[in-house]
């Protein structure tokens, strides 16, 4: 199982060595990061750190913008 036609509105930003794409990022601006591994057997791979960093970097810039909206 793996991609094979990208999707409207996404784009690939990792593939692996033979071509297969391992994950895509949305275009539209809101935090939208699909993987094609299970990163949670990897905790300690740099591409799983940085995946987890930036869910939680979205995660905080979206309750900052929700606070905001409410203030």
């Amino acid at each position: 199982q793996a991609v094979s036609v990208v999707g409207e509105g996404l784009k690939v930003v990792a593939t692996h060595g033979d071509g297969t794409v391992e994950a895509l990022e949305g275009t539209d601006g809101r935090f939208c990061i699909l993987v094609q591994w299970h990163p949670e057997r990897t905790p300690d791979d740099d591409a799983t750190v940085r995946l987890f960093q930036s869910f939680i970097e979205g995660a905080k810039w979206y309750r900052e913008q929700k606070h905001a909206a409410v203030s």
